[in-house]
């Protein structure tokens, strides 16, 4: 297969809040990477938080995308576990939405054979993220959780990753869904939501997941057991535009400090990103369990919507609207 540059397009965050869709020279891969002709990628909360500029340490040239699922094109020097022609998936920090990605062959997971790729697609940032949070709460066959926006990609990951495992669950929802993967959803903005959780729950759930952050993770960890674990995530609120994001970040923090020296009760952040930073090791293994529990259908990703790579934009306010169970998967073909 063709070793050198490859002629290509990928989407870019031009300016603050501005996707485009641009050409560019993927490069031949180094000693250690491969060049994957990617077939399908995705959205999540952290690129729309990549949009509006949230994270200071992006690239210069900045590319979202934490999902790459496709074909190997070409291998660099030393890379033996894969080779051109197989089919694989990844989770990577930046550069998915694109024709091509280039990618350490470490992360590279060979796909289970006669997997959909676009429900691949779907699996690989949320169900690993399900399999890691579940992990970090300590959660074991018997437990009971609660998550909140349980119909988006994260949310309805989880649940579907603890029907797969034996863990009960309870969700809250916006919208009209009773149940979702055999887990009961509540109306989010139920004025009795605590004391309908804890009922239901026989006294308090052994963890609550939570994105929305700020004021609202008091809540939650009111809904706990005693020993129980409050796990915040995706942050979903400082990708509010302005001053919504600033009152959320400094509501989320002084929350978590509090926490800190209360007694009784858990709490972390679980940040795929940062994990991935520091354990690349560890997500590559969610990644290729979230991929065979796909492979023997364990589990049932929901895409929501799949849209062309250029209607990217598209995609992110479907998005941010909560117009879509499951996950906005995007065709880079």
């Amino acid at each position: 297969m063709n070793q050198h540059d490859s002629a290509s397009e990928r989407i870019v965050i031009t300016r603050r809040d501005h996707l485009e869709l641009l050409p560019w020279r993927a490069p031949a891969p180094t000693p250690g990477e491969v060049r994957v002709r990617v077939a399908y990628s995705a959205v999540s909360f952290g690129d729309v938080m990549l949009r509006r500029h949230v994270f200071r340490d992006r690239p210069p040239v900045t590319v979202p995308g934490y999902e790459v699922v496709g074909t190997v094109e070409a291998a660099g020097a030393g890379v033996t576990s894969v080779r051109p022609g197989d089919k694989v998936a990844a989770f990577i920090e930046y550069g998915g939405n694109a024709r091509h990605a280039i990618v350490r062959a470490s992360d590279v997971v060979l796909q289970p054979t006669g997997v959909d790729e676009a429900q691949a697609a779907a699996t690989v940032l949320n169900y690993a993220t399900a399999l890691g949070m579940l992990e970090a709460a300590r959660l074991t066959r018997g437990d009971d959780f609660l998550i909140h926006g349980a119909t988006g990609g994260v949310g309805s990951a989880t649940l579907d990753t603890a029907r797969a495992l034996g863990i009960s669950a309870l969700g809250t929802t916006r919208g009209g869904k009773r149940d979702l993967f055999g887990a009961r959803l509540l109306d989010a903005r139920s004025p009795t939501l605590v004391d309908d959780v804890r009922a239901l729950s026989d006294g308090g759930v052994r963890a609550v997941f939570d994105s929305r952050a700020g004021r609202g993770l008091w809540a939650s960890r009111a809904m706990l057991e005693r020993g129980g674990s409050l796990i915040v995530f995706g942050l979903s609120s400082v990708a509010k535009p302005g001053f919504q994001a600033a009152v959320g970040t400094v509501g989320t923090l002084a929350s978590l400090a509090i926490f800190g020296v209360l007694p009784g009760k858990r709490s972390a952040v679980f940040a795929m990103d940062k994990i991935y930073r520091s354990d690349a090791p560890r997500v590559r293994a969610w990644v290729a369990r979230a991929l065979d529990l796909l492979a023997a259908g364990s589990v049932e990703p929901i895409v929501g919507v799949t849209l062309p790579l250029a209607q990217v934009a598209e995609a992110h306010r479907l998005l941010e609207a909560g117009e879509v169970v499951g996950k906005v998967v995007l065709d880079c073909r």
